[in-house]
């Protein structure tokens, strides 16, 4: 997605991967640093008379993480500008309907753009998380003034990655064994709605999972949660998402690096552990509570 105004000057945090602008002739000099666009070449764009639209941002929408934390939150501004329409740049999958539904007691059906408009108005938000570190406490404060509760007594959580295709975890059954005397259980957002996933992360006391999008959910979390990411030695990225996260969320974090099965995949390597470690690891962070 790229914004560009009237006058021809662009938005650019509207893109998010500048490379991709180089598929259109147009806009293929604004991937320069001091590019500007080929007037030359034309534009073909249809005029929007919905009314003021609002930008949702040129998030990976497609991903759980990214809707979740840098594109939902973002729906309360959108209903308080009076905007009539949203703008989504992906097609719809299941838990952007389901998150709209729960969290929201409206629904404004964003569009998914397919072609190019004009906008006689049009509002635009910065993203949210522009690096892993750098987190907007709009995302707290939106998660925290939506609080979800969930009745019963704390649990404590393994999340399971089994069913994804990049970092799982091996000899999750033996982990999960070594950690059932302190009270975990398994639990894998496959199969479990966005209300289901928010509120077994409202009751949990303490969370476990291998760095993936199921971890997104700590959004939920109440403060002081104890929270254990596993990641692959291959994983190169310094703090993660998750990490800015918890802390944004004032959770408990640690971080456990296990050995990457595929080195060679780097940050989406599969990962082993020492289960002796993990739980020894798990109990020092549940002490600290």
């Amino acid at each position: 997605m790229v914004i560009v105004t009237s006058s021809g000057e662009v938005i650019r945090e509207s893109v998010r991967k500048p490379a991709i602008l180089a598929r259109h002739p147009a806009l293929a000099a604004l991937s320069e640093p001091a590019g500007t666009i080929d007037a030359t070449v034309p534009l073909n764009y249809r005029t929007f008379e919905g009314g003021a639209g609002f930008v949702l941002g040129a998030s990976q929408h497609m991903n759980y993480y990214h809707w979740m934390i840098e594109t939902v939150p973002r729906f309360a501004w959108a209903r308080d500008a009076g905007a009539r329409i949203m703008l989504l740049a992906s097609p719809q999958r299941e838990f952007h309907l389901q998150s709209r539904q729960f969290l929201f007691d409206w629904d404004p059906q964003p569009v998914a753009l397919r072609e190019a408009y004009y906008f006689p108005e049009i509002l635009f938000v910065e993203p949210l998380a522009p690096t892993n570190v750098r987190l907007s406490p709009s995302i707290r404060d939106f998660y925290w003034s939506t609080r979800v509760t969930s009745s019963g007594e704390g649990i404590r959580l393994l999340v399971s990655r089994a069913d994804a295709r990049t970092r799982r975890l091996h000899d999750e059954r033996a982990l999960l064994d070594a950690l059932a005397p302190l009270g975990f259980q398994l639990f894998s957002a496959a199969g479990h709605t966005v209300e289901e996933q928010a509120k077994a992360f409202a009751r949990a006391e303490a969370v476990i999972g291998v760095h993936g999008a199921g971890l997104a959910n700590l959004a939920f979390c109440r403060p002081g949660t104890c929270v254990l990411e596993i990641l692959p030695s291959s994983f190169h990225e310094g703090i993660t998402s998750y990490g800015a996260l918890a802390e944004l969320l004032e959770l408990r974090y640690a971080m456990y690096i296990g050995n990457a099965v595929q080195p060679n995949q780097r940050a989406n390597s599969d990962v082993a552990v020492s289960i002796s470690d993990v739980v020894a690891a798990t109990e020092r962070l549940l002490s600290r509570v």
